[in-house]
């Protein structure tokens, strides 16, 4: 529901977010066990399954950032994250604008409108036909 270059720049951002939280973690853990099994560090990094444990974790941490800063991008999730839509120079809708504020809207304009859940996709296609007349035909949502 916003543009694709805003979409990717929140992505990169979580990912790196989320890559840096998990790593601090992953690394505090660490050291609790080589703390925990009085090994140094060096006795450890030697061998092929400590080699194979930090390849791991790494990769984990990569790919549980990555499904953290993709989940909310899902159409299906859609309802859960987006909590309002912006439409550019648009006189009618100000600021980003909830779905009960979409309700009233429909209803002030088809006259009798029968609230029930609508996917802010519906939203859209619903409002992007709505003004077209009144509004040149320039009524469009920032997607």
């Amino acid at each position: 529901l916003s543009a694709s270059g805003c979409k990717g720049l929140g992505v990169v951002n979580t990912i790196a977010s989320q890559v840096s939280l998990f790593s601090m973690a992953a690394l505090r853990i660490s050291r609790l066990i080589t703390v925990s099994s009085r090994k140094t560090v060096a006795d450890l990094a030697r061998t092929t399954k400590s080699i194979l444990k930090v390849t791991l974790t790494a990769f984990a941490v990569i790919f549980c950032s990555t499904v953290i800063a993709l989940v909310p991008l899902t159409p299906a999730l859609g309802d859960y994250f987006v909590n309002g839509l912006y439409y550019h120079e648009n006189p009618l809708f100000t600021a980003s604008v909830s779905k009960s504020t979409h309700y009233a809207v429909f209803g002030s304009y088809y006259g009798r409108y029968k609230t029930g859940p609508l996917t802010w996709q519906t939203i859209q296609r619903i409002t992007a036909t709505m003004f077209s007349d009144d509004q040149g035909g320039n009524f469009k949502s920032l997607n």
